[in-house]
This record gives structure tokens, sequence and C-alpha cells, in this order.
């Protein structure tokens, strides 16, 4: 699983350096990026191919192709994303599925991002994990930062949630329970 923070704290990350540091090899993920986002194609650790610019050295990738990269090959490294574009976030949280990013929340509605008919994902955020794209961006542009008050498909509570903020609006006669899974949603 994706595990997605959103902060707007400075950090020292530096995608970038973090990528000097690395040896890109030749894998399915990494030749998708560098096809997806930068429109290239992958040919050595070295080098790649652009459309427009013909064969050029890796290192002059774009911040988000190094980003989601970094993201594939060091699931362990906390990247962030700040510099990144909604095609390199939506990328990320579309193809990868183990993992940290964070993000700042200015970029948190990718609802501008065309996922196509397949919106699976699998991001863990707040403790919730979320098996579908547009439900984690309906969480994030209408209830971030409080929790959910009912569960849909393609979310699943990992941890309880205090879901007192809403008792004034949603505990009346005719509402569901706080917190009820609400099946077709």
């Amino acid at each position: 699983m994706l595990h997605l923070r959103i902060s707007s704290e400075p950090t020292d990350f530096d995608v970038e350096d973090e990528f000097d540091k690395i040896l890109i090899d030749d894998r399915p993920i990494v030749r998708k990026i560098i096809k997806d986002i930068e429109q290239g194609e992958y040919l050595s650790p070295y080098y790649f191919c652009d459309k427009r610019r013909g064969n050029i050295e890796i290192w002059n990738l774009s911040t988000g192709s190094k980003a989601a990269i970094l993201a594939a090959l060091r699931p362990e490294m906390n990247i962030n994303l700040i510099e990144c574009g909604y095609n390199t976030i939506g990328f990320i949280l579309k193809y990868m599925t183990e993992g940290h990013i964070t993000v700042h929340p200015y970029i948190c509605d990718w609802s501008i991002y065309r996922f196509g008919d397949d919106t699976n994902c699998d991001v863990e955020l707040e403790g919730y994990r979320f098996t579908d794209i547009s439900k984690l961006n309906e969480y994030l542009t209408e209830y971030w930062p409080n929790p959910l008050p009912y569960l849909y498909d393609g979310i699943e509570e990992l941890e309880p949630h205090d879901l007192s903020f809403y008792e004034p609006f949603l505990n009346k006669p005719g509402f569901p329970p706080l917190g009820t899974r609400i099946e077709g949603v």
C-alpha cells in the first residue's frame, strides 16, 4: 500500500540530489514512468530518448519523472512531491502500490488529472485505505482534515476515528449512525 502524507512543513528533501545517488535499472515501472510522464523511451541507466530532443542523459528527466522513479525504486524513502505536477502525482497514486509520499495541501485536488476508466489505487491516508482514486479525491476536497462521517465503497477504515465533529450536524433522526458503511455510493 502507498502511504500518503499531506504536509506544508518545510523539508530538506531534494529530488534532484536523491536521484543523483541511485543507478536506474531497466524495470517495467521505470519504462512506464519515462513513457507516460516524459513521453520518452528508456534506453539505458544513462540515457533516454526524448521525442523532441532525441537521446539525452537520464539526469535531464523532469523533476516529476525523477520523483516517480525514486518512489518506485526506493519505497522506504519518503518522497516529497512539492515540486511535482498533477501528472506525476496522478501517476504515482495510480501505479505505485508501496512506498511513502508527501504532498503539499495546495495540490490535493486531483479531479484535474484524468485517470480514465481505471480509478483503482491502493493508498493509505489518515487511517483510511482508499482503493478508488475518485473516493480519495472526494475525501481530500470535501472532508480533509476531518474524518469521514460515513464509509463508502472504495474506502476502508484502518483505525477508529473520532466523529464527534459531525454530531451536531448528522446525529439526527433520518441519518444513519455516524461511521456506518453506506453501500453503492
